[in-house]
């Protein structure tokens, strides 16, 4: 008979309420014949109340594996993150500045992303002269039609038409006044709501501190342009709309490099990225992430497992060790397969991903280093039909976001330095294992070493809803699902009993 434990942790570390249980786990193995560890990471984009639930319920469902003398453990670290975006994803949802930003940016991306024999001009019904609503944002939201838009080389052949292909492609390199000169930039501050609205210090508020500061520079100077008309208008109006222009062209630069995610939720994921990108998650995103990895580091909770394990092993036993990371509990999985090197080799560990959401690269990297003692991979995750089908609509996002929680992670919260990473390759999208549309050399050289990976072990990536062999099945049809279903449970269960081919 095997055990079952909870562990805390925050910033990597163990809480002291852990300390016994732990030490308890560890003298457990060390006493067993042939001890073998299963733990369990959930994901980071929850609550601690949330990481509890998801730990309980993996907890009963391995239940059985205790039965049969194996440790079972349930690893729950309170990032914070999932109360964060509680706070600032309904603000934002009902912020009168947001809303009249995307429905314009949505009205003039219309006739250039929608198929000509198919024009659906969801915003001709907006009434303009008054504040907006959440619920005219989401009318549009749901309005709008994915099988209406056109596909990249009818909007590159669009744009080319219309002469602005070059504006596209260039879409990060626009200065100041050639935005300035643009129909969307004039459409917004012609806008007397908008102007209103940007002014207002409480929108203010919402706004990254880099858009703040623009806003101060432009109210310090003149303006760039030389109408007339426009010469009266506050640095935070012409601040905001040089923003948001700009992320009209990206999303057109998405487009021609296949790199969307539709209409509606690639406007959402650009005015957060130029106006947003900090309220909405992107740096406690950042952070959550840099705290799977402190576990590693001295002292740290998972840098403490290995130890002990380190130590059972070395007096003579094989120890088994099979890692079930989550979302962004992959992120900790594939930490351990790259400090598992430095391990006796009488350890081996297995590794099972549940729609993970490490990007390609950082995945890449660290599996590459796996050394020879790595068991195995499965990775259980969504065809792409059904994880674009996986919609946020009722959860904190509101009904604007028609896409799924990794969709959100690689188009919002993912960064490049400081920068808005949009369209981040992720491990668990199907989309960038295809890949589709235009990848830069760095990330096709990252596929093909994944692909490698992927391929140097039998069914590496399972997709659902997948009827397969033993320890090949799935039928999760949402991000939050897999520990849940009975058939991911039973393979899993199948993986820890017989291995993974």
């Amino acid at each position: 008979m095997g055990g079952s434990t909870q562990i805390f942790s925050r910033n990597g570390v163990l809480d002291a309420q852990s300390e016994d249980d732990f030490e308890a786990m560890l003298a457990r193995l060390a006493a067993a014949d042939d001890p073998r560890l299963l733990l369990f990471v959930h994901g980071g984009l929850v609550a601690e109340d949330a990481g509890r639930l998801s730990a309980w319920i993996m907890q009963n469902a391995m239940h059985p594996l205790v039965k049969e003398g194996w440790e079972t453990a349930f690893l729950i670290w309170r990032s914070g993150l999932g109360e964060t975006i509680d706070i600032n994803w309904p603000e934002l949802r009902q912020n009168s500045l947001f809303i009249r930003i995307m429905l314009r940016v949505i009205r003039w991306l219309e006739r250039r992303v929608s198929s000509k024999d198919a024009l659906l001009a969801v915003t001709d019904a907006v009434d303009w002269s008054r504040p907006l609503t959440a619920q005219d944002l989401e009318a549009v939201m749901a309005a709008l039609d994915s099988m209406r838009e056109a596909s990249a080389d009818e909007v590159l052949a669009e744009l080319e038409l219309r002469g602005e292909l070059a504006w596209a492609e260039n879409a990060d390199g626009l200065n100041s006044l050639q935005l300035s000169e643009d129909p969307l930039f004039l459409e917004l501050v012609e806008d007397p709501q908008f102007l209103a609205e940007a002014g207002k210090l409480e929108n203010q508020e919402l706004l990254d501190p880099e858009v703040r500061e623009a806003i101060a520079a432009a109210r310090a100077v003149p303006l760039p342009v030389g109408a007339k008309r426009l010469e009266a208008i506050d640095g935070a109006g012409f601040a905001v709309a040089l923003a948001a222009a700009r992320a009209g062209w990206r999303v057109l630069k998405r487009y021609i490099r296949g790199r969307d995610h539709g209409l509606g939720p690639t406007v959402v994921e650009e005015i957060c990225g130029s106006l947003y990108l900090d309220k909405v998650g992107a740096v406690i995103w950042g952070a959550m992430k840099d705290d799977a990895r402190q576990h590693f580091l001295q002292g740290g909770a998972a840098a403490r497992l290995m130890q002990g394990l380190d130590a059972i092993a070395s007096g003579g036993k094989p120890v088994r060790v099979l890692l079930i990371g989550h979302s962004a509990g992959s992120v900790f999985t594939a930490n351990w397969a790259a400090q598992a090197t430095a391990l006796a080799p009488q350890i081996s560990t297995g590794h099972i991903m549940l729609a993970p959401a490490i990007r390609m690269d950082e995945a890449a990297d660290l599996y590459g280093k796996a050394s020879a003692q790595f068991e195995g991979m499965r990775i259980f995750t969504m065809h792409d039909t059904l994880e674009s089908a996986n919609h946020l609509d009722g959860n904190v996002f509101g009904k604007i976001y028609h896409r799924s929680l990794p969709y959100l992670i690689s188009g919002v919260l993912e960064r490049n330095g400081r920068r808005h990473y949009p369209d981040a390759p992720l491990l668990g999208l199907e989309r960038h294992h295809l890949p589709r549309g235009k990848l830069t050399r760095e990330e096709r050289r990252v596929l093909d070493s994944m692909r490698d990976t992927l391929a140097a072990g039998p069914d590496r990536i399972v997709y659902s809803v997948s009827n397969g062999p033993d320890g090949r099945t799935t039928a999760s049809e949402g991000h939050g699902g897999y520990y849940s279903d009975p058939e991911t449970v039973q393979s899993i269960l199948h993986i820890a009993r017989h291995g993974f081919t």
